[in-house]
């Protein structure tokens, strides 16, 4: 039982990581247009 919770917390982690870099990824792209506009 606490192995499967401490599992499941894990996997949230892991989740909230990759959801986070894949925010960081979007930004590079905004700010890469962005740059791109002010030429």
């Amino acid at each position: 039982m606490f192995e499967k919770r401490e599992l499941k917390n894990r996997k949230r982690k892991m989740k909230s990581y990759y959801e986070g870099f894949e925010e960081m990824e979007n930004l590079k792209e905004i700010l890469i247009e962005l740059k791109r506009c002010q030429f």
